[in-house]
């Protein structure tokens, strides 16, 4: 299947290393495929990426063979220290196994996106519907002051519906067919 890019979807499908959502347990984590699918559509060379509560990194990680190709930056963001650490270690075993052929920037950050910048990126994935609302109504008025670029959220109010541009279906470690909803902001 070709994309509006010309690209065969077919080329980003990750071997089962980097695939590890098959066998994962971890709460709220989205099919890498699903997602892989989706941003393949939209322009992204060159790209900055941040998953907000990125957890061990799984998501991350799926999408180097794509920041290998489109020279995009990988980020994740994660408060809670062990997931933290986890991702940490299995970029390690990532890098170790494919000999550092690891092309673009990956980093890992232990934090609240409270304490980073949104504007440094171009992509934001946030698995939020674990956020409290407390915690979501910050991430929304922090996206509407700092950010632009594509949006993908699982939870979003009023104050984010003049951006929203698309609902897409994927699958996730809880369930099939969940909503994720796209934002362009610019």
């Amino acid at each position: 299947m070709k994309n509006k890019f010309n690209i065969e979807t077919e080329e980003y499908y990750i071997s089962n290393d980097y695939d590890m959502n098959h066998k994962s347990y971890i709460y709220g984590e989205i099919d890498s495929q699903s997602f892989i699918d989706i941003i393949i559509d939209y322009n992204i060379y060159n790209k900055s990426f941040l998953d907000i509560g990125s957890g061990c990194g799984r998501l991350i990680l799926s999408l180097i063979p794509i920041s290998n190709k489109h020279n995009m930056l990988l980020s994740g963001i994660e408060i809670i220290k062990y997931r933290y650490d986890k991702s940490l270690n299995l970029l390690n075993e990532i890098i170790q196994k494919n000999n550092d052929n690891i092309l673009n920037e990956i980093e890992f950050i232990n934090s609240s996106f409270d304490n980073i910048y949104l504007g440094n990126y171009d992509i934001i994935y946030c698995c939020n519907m674990v956020f409290e609302k407390i915690d979501n109504n910050k991430l929304f008025d922090k996206i509407i002051n700092e950010f632009q670029g594509y949006l993908f959220l699982f939870q979003y109010n009023d104050i984010l519906k003049p951006y929203f541009y698309k609902e897409y279906k994927v699958n996730t470690s809880w369930s099939k067919d969940v909503a994720l909803y796209m934002f362009i902001i610019f």
